[in-house]
């Protein structure tokens, strides 16, 4: 689980840990679940969150996703992948400008 700037092959690229106003940040998350599961990416400028998105996780196999912010507002951002129970699996931390 990480942030980058792009995705290609459903591959991360680009790691990030800074970002400028106008700029498409990408969290890329891999899971492997024995079961359906449903996570959510989580996005977060100065303790208030701004964005979350649900994904369905297929049991099996390792499954890949992402979600995009484009960065509107310069701050402190937080990205986290958070389980069904409100459990926080992932948290990145980056700086906007």
């Amino acid at each position: 689980m990480v942030l980058c700037r792009d995705v290609k092959d459903r591959e991360p690229q680009e790691e990030l840990n800074t970002a400028k106003v106008g700029d498409v940040v990408v969290g890329w998350t891999q899971v492997k679940a024995p079961a359906d599961i449903k996570v959510i990416h989580r996005w977060i400028l100065d303790g208030k969150t701004v964005k979350e998105i649900p994904l369905e996780i297929k049991g099996g196999g390792p499954y890949r996703s992402w979600s995009k912010k484009t960065v509107v507002h310069p701050g402190n951002w937080k990205w986290q992948v958070i389980d069904s129970g409100g459990n926080v699996l992932k948290e990145v931390s980056f700086t906007a400008s």
